[in-house]
């Protein structure tokens, strides 16, 4: 059996001479936010619309500037909805194309 004295724990320790500078815990990285609004809609309640992101909650009101991560634009971009192709001399359905579910505006900083 062998016994470890206080004078092997230095020689066990890492030597990287960064560690012993701080111990205060590496800086977190937030993500880039992008400032959007979301348009009007009749499919959007009053009280804003719910979005679940990586498991973070988000309420974004219609008309409303908010500031997101990319998950929840692409959470945007990914809830679309088929609509009618109707021609305009017969007033039949002639297809359908995709359009957003909410629609929304990406407003550019300075």
């Amino acid at each position: 059996m062998s016994t470890m004295l206080p004078e092997d724990t230095e020689e066990l320790a890492p030597r990287n001479s960064r560690s012993k500078l701080s111990d205060a815990p590496p800086a977190v990285k937030t993500p880039k936010r992008y400032t959007i609004v979301l348009e009007e809609d009749a499919a959007i309640p009053p009280t804003g619309l719910f979005i679940s992101a990586n498991g973070k909650p988000y309420l974004l009101m219609a008309g409303v500037e908010a500031q997101v991560p990319r998950e929840v634009i692409s959470v945007l971009d990914d809830a679309v909805t088929s609509v009618p192709v109707i021609d305009p001399q017969t007033q039949r359905v002639t297809g359908y194309r995709e359009r957003l579910r909410f629609p929304y505006r990406r407003i550019n900083e300075v």
